[in-house]
């Protein structure tokens, strides 16, 4: 192993390295942001100053969710999220374009 060459690090490499980890960090903030509140009560939700961890978690949320209406809200979320019900002509124009580049 005395043979190996050792690279040394540059410094634009961890510039680099440390951008992208605070770009993911910037970018799932919010959906843990989204996990973390889904287990507190509902008034402690928009509570000032905000705090990111629930000091009482609760799945009351969760249970409401499927007590009440989990059924009817995927029943309806089906319409809005199948390609159908969306502008056809995006799907027709993209449609095309990939055809274009084919014959290309």
């Amino acid at each position: 192993m005395t043979g190996m060459n050792k690279r040394p690090i540059r410094p634009g490499k961890i510039l680099i390295h440390v951008f992208l980890i605070l770009g993911c960090v910037i970018a799932l903030y919010p959906l843990f942001w989204m996990f973390f509140s889904s287990f507190k009560a509902t008034p402690k939700v928009m509570s000032v100053p905000p705090k990111f961890f629930p000091e009482e978690p609760t799945f009351e949320n969760y249970e409401t969710i499927f007590k009440d209406n989990l059924g009817v809200f995927l029943w309806q979320q089906r319409l809005y999220r199948h390609p159908s019900y969306s502008n056809p002509r995006i799907y027709q124009c993209s449609f095309r374009v990939y055809i274009c580049e084919v014959q290309i």
